[in-house]
């Protein structure tokens, strides 16, 4: 995904040199049939009532899914981003050079949820995990999140030099399961060039393994995260030429354009043009007018809080599922307040609840997630070392002397 800041992703080394894909047959995974326990409703949000003090919406506990049984509604409304640079020990480096702890663990799940977030997309595999990320501490994040009635949806970043590699990794993913609980969704992180240089031969690979993956969650919703259209065709068209759109569109039921205007020249640093663009855009060159689009922005730490009225008006616009900003760990309390959906938003026939968040926000700056990473970005490789983790932000009703003080909120990214 993106940078860390006001959300973002971050960065994984090369590969080996890429290798002739071998022919196979895959083999869908035998999945449990585990059903959604409940209905969705609405997570907990902080709502500022204008003749009383705020209150929390207590959520609803519920259960993963099943990949043949995953849907579009894990990516309809708020979502945010965590990567594992964020939360997996062993990734955080401090200013010193030493060893640092995580900057996102399960607590920050409960902050997510006051801010209004319906859903977690969680990098859940890496290009050198041999399956899944951390399985004891994902169990715990997962169950954390359904708990406070969230979605957890996995993201994945191939690198195409070893296809089955990837596929191993992200059957493993679809079959994670942890004391009953499942991820809500997968979707796949398409940006990385460096491991096949050739773009038709990318492009191929991408495709099959696209259609294998499709195989193996046996029909279920699966989400692409892609580069927007303004990148591939205005921006740099050397970056991924013929980037195969139609084929894609026969495979993914959503698509996630990283809208990321910081690292944009004129116009499409834009964040209404970039964003409305983007969803129009990736729905033209799909071929499918009605396909479900939920926009990424950012990336956050790099842009203003005023960046996002725009962002969430050009998501609104052009009929977007949902939208987020990459990501949680360096996104301000004032941009999450500016995100927190304020009308009813999704796929046709859907019941995501408003929710507005009060405007009184106090923020203290502290420091640092001194990491030299470097991901793979929408435009080309970056390296960044600090963000800002934001204190307790306290929210006040206007006309009642309660407040309502939100727990910490680190960032977090695809």
């Amino acid at each position: 995904m993106t940078p860390t800041g006001p959300v973002t992703i971050a960065e994984l080394p090369p590969q080996p040199p890429s290798q002739p894909r071998r022919s196979r047959t895959v083999t869908a995974l035998a999945l449990l049939g585990a059903a959604l326990v409940g209905a969705m409703v609405a997570v907990g949000v902080i709502t500022a009532w204008p003749d009383g003090a705020p209150t929390i919406t207590p959520p609803q506990p519920r259960l993963g899914a099943a990949p043949a049984t995953w849907s579009a509604q894990p990516y309809e409304g708020l979502g945010t981003w965590v990567d594992l640079f964020d939360f997996a020990p062993g990734e955080q480096v401090a200013a010193d050079g030493l060893p640092a702890a995580p900057t996102i663990g399960v607590d920050d799940l409960d902050a997510m949820a006051a801010f209004g977030v319906r859903t977690l997309f969680l990098q859940a595999a890496s290009g050198q995990s041999r399956d899944v990320l951390e399985p004891v501490l994902l169990g715990q994040l997962l169950a954390r999140a359904h708990e406070l009635g969230m979605d957890v949806v996995a993201w994945y970043l191939p690198f195409l030099s070893d296809p089955d590699a990837d596929l191993a990794r992200l059957a493993a993913v679809a079959a994670f399961e942890s004391g009953g609980h499942r991820f809500d969704g997968i979707a796949v992180d398409i940006e990385w060039t460096q491991g096949v240089p050739d773009p038709a031969e990318r492009s191929r690979r991408l495709v099959q393994l696209s259609r294998d993956l499709g195989a193996v969650v046996d029909g279920g919703v699966i989400g692409a995260i892609v580069p927007p259209p303004a990148q591939l065709e205005d921006v740099n068209p050397d970056f991924w030429p013929n980037f195969p759109w139609a084929e894609l569109g026969d495979v993914y039921d959503v698509f996630l354009p990283m809208a990321y205007w910081t690292e944009r020249l004129e116009p499409w640093d834009d964040p209404y043009t970039l964003t409305a663009d983007s969803t129009t855009r990736v729905r033209a060159r799909t071929g499918r007018p009605d396909l479900a689009v939920h926009p990424i922005g950012g990336v956050a730490d790099a842009a203003a809080e005023g960046d996002y009225a725009g962002f969430v008006a050009g998501a609104e616009a052009e009929g977007a599922i949902g939208w987020s900003i990459y990501d949680y760990r360096s996104a301000t309390v004032g941009a999450m307040a500016v995100l927190a959906p304020t009308t009813t938003i999704g796929l046709p026939g859907s019941t995501t609840t408003p929710t507005t968040v009060a405007t009184t926000t106090t923020r203290a700056t502290s420091t640092t997630r001194a990491t030299s990473t470097t991901r793979p970005t929408s435009t080309s490789t970056t390296t960044r070392l600090t963000t800002t983790t934001l204190s307790p932000a306290t929210t006040t009703s206007t006309t009642a002397p309660t407040t309502t003080t939100l727990p910490v909120v680190p960032a977090v990214g695809p």
